[in-house]
């Protein structure tokens, strides 16, 4: 009867015991995060930046495949080059047909 007692004591101690060790780790834990919550939230800070960064490469890109997609479909139009813009003096009259093929049509 005597063991069935202490085996019961010892059983509730060791629960005891337990319980305190999971709050002492919890707590551990709970400094722990609170102790490297600036550090985790300047890198949440730099990822967003990373994914504004991102997403403004991809739209540029997309507005870039536009734009590709655009010259292609004006291949059949006649395109001056940047001498012919950029050079006031260049005198290079064209005729209507050059700048829109569907005219002659």
């Amino acid at each position: 009867m005597r063991g069935h007692l202490f085996f019961k004591l010892g059983l509730l101690f060791s629960s005891i015991g337990w319980n305190v060790y999971s709050y002492l780790e919890e707590m551990n834990s709970l400094t722990l995060f609170r102790m490297r919550l600036p550090e985790l939230l300047d890198q949440q800070q730099s990822m967003e930046e990373e994914v504004l960064e991102l997403e403004y490469k991809v739209r540029s890109f997309r507005s870039f495949k536009r734009f590709v997609h655009l010259l292609d479909n004006t291949k059949d139009y006649y395109i001056p080059t940047s001498d012919q813009i950029f050079n006031i003096n260049t005198k290079c009259p064209l005729p209507p047909t050059m700048i829109d093929p569907k005219i002659a049509d």
